[in-house]
């Protein structure tokens, strides 16, 4: 019934999850272009080959924010995001200190805007 059902669905995720693991692996080890990964992880809405190109962005760059996030953008395809996505590892890895200050700055300004936090 309805619980083999999800059971099955569960179990092809699972797999899928794995296959991009591994993709994911073998691109960071060689350094990967934004051409490679969109190649190897495609450049759609699937959530999971999303995770992935923002998992190699970050990855590649793990402690430059900017060229993390210009990376998934230049991966092409569902950019917005790939970025969102890559910000938000980074954001969580390095905290907001290595924000480039010319993206804040551009941020408006109004009631929950740049000075928000």
């Amino acid at each position: 019934g309805f619980l083999d059902a999800v059971e099955g669905a569960t179990a092809s995720k699972i797999s899928c999850a794995q296959k991009m693991f591994q993709s994911v692996r073998a691109l960071v080890a060689r350094d990967a272009s934004p051409l490679e990964v969109r190649s190897a992880l495609g450049c759609d809405c699937d959530a999971i080959n999303s995770v992935g190109i923002a998992l190699c962005a970050f990855l590649i760059h793990p402690f430059q924010f900017e060229k993390a996030v210009l990376f998934a953008i230049r991966v092409g395809g569902n950019t917005d995001t790939f970025a969102a996505l890559t910000g938000a590892i980074a954001g969580a890895f390095l905290g907001h200190a290595p924000l480039p200050q010319h993206w804040i700055h551009a941020i408006e300004n109004d009631t929950k805007g740049r000075d928000y936090y």
